[in-house]
């Protein structure tokens, strides 16, 4: 019982793990294992389960040609989750591209584009440079590229 603003450690413990967010990580790595165990090493390599929208696992692909053949495959997928994981299974499957995530097999569905000009790789080190983890300075330089290589397609 709490006195006067003070909570026992059995308190404050039993309302982390009654939180929503606590049971959505738990239920996050139960389907991120039975996502993985699902669909086989390639797709697993090249997709992340990444979030959970209800009952909906949020699966990033790293290429639009697989989240298309995965949206496809969707139906198959889903009943391979239900066998696996019963009622634990996720109910439906949301695919999110996500380009950023590394490409891994025999080579990238579409040619890779040209590398950017250096004035323009200058500007991306600017813009970074402000950041101090690694992993983010690496992931938004992804990002930037991809969109400045798109752009320079159209």
């Amino acid at each position: 019982m709490s006195q006067e603003g003070l909570k026992s450690i059995k308190e404050v413990l039993e309302k982390i793990t009654s939180q929503k967010e606590w049971s959505k990580g738990g239920t996050i790595l139960r389907w991120r294992d039975l996502w993985r165990k699902s669909v086989g090493p390639y797709v697993a390599r090249n997709t992340e389960l990444v979030g959970v929208r209800g009952r909906k696992a949020v699966i990033a692909v790293a290429h639009s040609v697989l989240a298309s053949e995965l949206a496809i495959q969707k139906p198959l997928i889903l009943e391979k989750l239900r066998q696996m994981g019963r009622e634990k299974a996720p109910q439906d499957l949301i695919f999110k591209v996500d380009p950023t995530l590394p490409w891994e097999g025999d080579a990238p569905p579409t040619p890779a584009p040209t590398d950017l000009d250096a004035t323009t790789r200058e500007e991306i080190e600017k813009l970074i440079a402000p950041l101090k983890d690694p992993e983010l300075k690496r992931s938004f330089t992804k990002i930037l590229t991809y969109s400045l290589q798109r752009e320079e397609r159209k």
